[in-house]
């Protein structure tokens, strides 16, 4: 199951390590994460035999497991690609396909790309989101996924997916696993998390107060352990109005409908927004 354990010191983080579980699987952000919980009590560490670990280490340990196992997907390649590494498998093509691109477009496109894959790994779930990018990118994005795709490649992402789908088949030594120092999960994350937790217990560890003021948009509401009592429903004040104006009006049109001492959102229902229409608002604390 899942467990989400809110916390506000170390000696409480201490106290979870000590007595929650005997060999757990301690998952962090990244290195610099893991060598922060590990200075909290190295002789803790060292006494139960633990280490922290980084959540890229353990999807390539999850994935070396299956396939000792042989569980793994016949259709993927069996091993964890990075950025580089597609990168390198795609050059000759992207070549061909982008012969002006100097990488500075791959690597654009390829940010959009994970971003887009975090949500989901569903090219036609996401094409709503493709047509908002400008054609150049859009292609590109379009363009990677579906080699990654054809060519069986196991990203990131991926690699979450393949975990979440194939959770019952993991035999692990390990009696828990705890979930540490993150910000932020992607759904995909979110699901494999869910789908372990019905294998083992998996302990969520969250700041104290964090699940008082959330949102149905922040990721622990994704989880199953979620139950509620925390949510905190974003009402709506925003006094919609829609304004129409000419071309080189906006600053007239925005003056003569501001209320008096009230901040103002605007939404320009345009394909790009361009430095021109920014220039037309008529205040200088604002961010865009």
């Amino acid at each position: 199951m899942v467990i989400i354990q809110e916390i506000e010191t170390n000696d409480q983080i201490q106290t979870i390590l000590k007595s929650k579980y005997d060999n757990p699987i301690i998952l962090t952000p990244g290195p610099k994460d893991a060598d922060s919980l590990r200075s909290i009590n190295r002789g803790l560490f060292f006494e139960k035999n633990i280490d922290a670990i980084t959540m890229a280490n353990f999807t390539k340990m999850a994935i070396d497991h299956l396939c000792k196992r042989d569980k793994f997907p016949k259709k993927f390649q069996k091993n964890l690609f990075k950025k580089y590494q597609i990168y390198q498998n795609l050059i000759g093509v992207w070549e061909k396909v982008f012969p002006d691109d100097n990488g500075e477009l791959f690597f654009q496109s390829y940010t959009i790309l994970t971003d887009l894959r975090g949500s989901s790994l569903d090219l036609d779930l996401v094409k709503e989101a493709l047509d908002l990018l400008n054609p150049d990118l859009k292609k590109a994005v379009s363009f990677i996924w579906s080699f990654i795709d054809e060519q069986g490649i196991v990203d990131e992402h991926r690699a979450y997916q393949i975990i979440s789908e194939l959770s019952s088949e993991f035999a692990l030594k390990n009696d828990g696993i705890i979930v540490i120092g993150f910000t932020h999960l992607s759904a995909v994350q979110v699901d494999m998390i869910n789908e372990l937790g019905k294998c083992l217990d998996v302990m969520v560890v969250i700041p104290a107060g964090v699940m008082k003021n959330l949102s149905r948009f922040d990721w622990p509401v994704w989880l199953d352990a979620y139950q509620g009592d925390g949510y905190k429903e974003q009402k709506d004040n925003f006094d919609h109005r829609a304004i129409k104006f000419s071309q080189g009006r906006l600053s007239d049109s925005i003056l003569a409908n501001k209320k008096k001492d009230s901040k103002d959102a605007f939404v320009f229902l345009k394909d790009q927004l361009q430095e021109s229409d920014i220039f037309e608002i008529p205040f200088s604390d604002f961010d865009y």
